[in-house]
Parts: structure tokens; C-alpha cells; sequence
């Protein structure tokens, strides 16, 4: 992931799962056919996330963000 991966987060489009997977928010549907959109978004969703060594995100974070704050 990188700074525009950051961004989606920050602005609530992209989400990690508790169970570290991404997940994509159904905004995006909508320009599915787009390429950046596919290769930047769309492509990741669902997938595994690659993990820190150390400092994890809390599985309780992610679960809060996921379900209060991420638009889906």
C-alpha cells in the first residue's frame, strides 16, 4: 500500500478488516471500469494486507473503524 492507499483511509474509502484484508468501499463500484480506479482500488479488495513486524493495528480498531466510520 502507499500514500494514495493512505488517503482512501483517511478519507474513509478503503478499510482493513479486522482479519487484515482490505476492503473497498462500494463507492468505487461505480468506476469500475476506470483503470486507475481497478488498478489502484478495486484490484485490492478483499485481498491480504502485508503486516508490520512489530506494532500491529488493534483487531478492536480495526472492527470499530470498519463498522462506525468507513463508508460502505
Amino acid at each position: 500500500m502507499n500514500s494514495i492507499h493512505d488517503k482512501a483511509f483517511d478519507k474513509r474509502f478503503i478499510a482493513i478488516t479486522p482479519d487484515y484484508k482490505v476492503e473497498t468501499s462500494k463507492y468505487f463500484n461505480d468506476f469500475e471500469t476506470d483503470k486507475s480506479v481497478k488498478g489502484f482500488f478495486l484490484n485490492f479488495n478483499y485481498q491480504s494486507t502485508n503486516l508490520p513486524d512489530k506494532f500491529l493495528p488493534s483487531k478492536e480498531f480495526l472492527d470499530y473503524y470498519k463498522n462506525n466510520i468507513f463508508i460502505n
